[in-house]
């Protein structure tokens, strides 16, 4: 939701956990769908857990990749390099960003191609803001949850965030991909993702 040419703004604006919570009850309301399994990557991993801790009844299984804002803070580093890009976006911006995270690795051009055309529709972010659940209360989450880590995530600390959601998720596992950086975990690793997904 939000991204280029995946939505259209409505009539009214998603600014809190809880209206994103009842967009996506609308969402599968629409759909006819009861409950689902949820797989979201970075901050949309967030979003899933928000929704997973919030409606457990509607939710079967959580798969968060390399989730950010969920077990431990974004790294200094990150932030500082991302707040051009967030408050001015441009693609050279967002290329540049995604460049330095995944250390030079090729990505899939196209998929760099149509990221970085977005930034340039998109306009200064308005996702909704984040915080970081306490251990208590990702302790009371009842779907059973994936958690895998992109190991060379320049995003967030790698060890603190698999280490964080271990301890915390009582009914899940932790799974860490080895040279997967943020950004391109869902396209670097793809085999190894689905492998570790479908285990």
């Amino acid at each position: 939701m939000g991204d280029a040419g995946h939505s259209v703004p409505g009539d009214r604006a998603i600014v809190t956990p809880d209206d994103m919570v009842g967009w996506i009850d609308t969402v599968l309301d629409g759909l006819g769908v009861e409950q689902a399994e949820l797989v979201g990557r970075s901050y949309g991993a967030w979003i899933a857990l928000t929704y997973g801790l919030q409606r457990p009844e509607r939710v079967g299984k959580l798969t968060l990749l390399d989730p950010t804002m969920s077990f431990a803070p974004l790294l200094r580093s990150y932030v500082i390099r991302a707040i051009p890009s967030l408050l001015r976006p441009s693609s050279t911006r967002r290329l540049s960003l995604v460049r330095w995270e995944s250390r030079g690795k090729s990505i899939d051009p196209e998929w760099l191609e149509v990221m970085a055309a977005a930034a340039e529709l998109e306009g200064p972010s308005r996702t909704v803001p984040t915080k970081i659940p306490s251990a208590a209360t990702v302790a009371s989450l009842k779907p059973p949850t994936l958690v895998i880590v992109a190991g060379a995530s320049r995003v967030h600390h790698v060890k603190r965030v698999g280490s964080n959601a271990a301890k915390r998720i009582q009914a899940g596992r932790v799974e860490t991909i080895a040279g997967a950086s943020h950004y391109g975990l869902p396209l670097t690793h793809a085999e190894q993702l689905a492998t570790v997904m479908l285990g």
